[in-house]
């Protein structure tokens, strides 16, 4: 008998973020991240996992390129991603619920972290800066981003 359909996850995110402006820096900071899943099986570590990636992507991974098309960051040296010590506590909590579209009633979760970590991250950066005027900062949300959208919202450009 085919089976028709899809076994689809659902998932919230929800980052508390605190930028902090001193000396001129900007540190990013996640004081929390709350996960609520609806799965079949719990996978705590698959789903902590891929949000830890996806935090990563949001404030520190880049690929990037010199003028002539080379990569500048061909090592994990100029690469950079996030250290288990800059990560915040993950809560995951799962509710369970059979899949009907297959028989096993399984679900997958770990693009679950990788997918909506990342814009739940940079919501949450944006939200933290927007009383001082920042509509917008390009990911990564790396510090020195961070701290030129404060700057350029602070004093804009004639025209803009």
């Amino acid at each position: 008998m085919p089976i028709h359909g899809k076994n689809l996850c659902t998932s919230c995110h929800a980052d508390i973020t605190e930028v902090r402006e001193e000396y001129k820096k900007v540190k990013a900071r996640f004081k929390r991240k709350k996960i609520e899943l609806r799965l079949f099986s719990s996978a705590t570590g698959e789903v902590v996992g891929a949000s830890a990636q996806g935090i990563g992507q949001a404030l520190f991974e880049e690929f990037a390129y010199d003028d002539a098309g080379n990569p500048l960051t061909s090592t994990f040296a100029e690469y950079l991603f996030p250290a288990a010590s800059e990560l915040p506590a993950i809560d995951a909590r799962f509710v369970a619920t059979v899949a009907t579209r297959n028989p096993l009633g399984a679900r997958g979760v770990g693009e679950i972290g990788m997918v909506a970590a990342p814009s739940a991250v940079h919501g949450a950066v944006l939200d933290a800066v927007a009383h001082l005027g920042v509509r917008h900062v390009d990911m990564p949300c790396t510090p020195e981003r961070v701290w030129r959208a404060i700057e350029e919202a602070r004093n804009p450009t004639p025209g803009d």
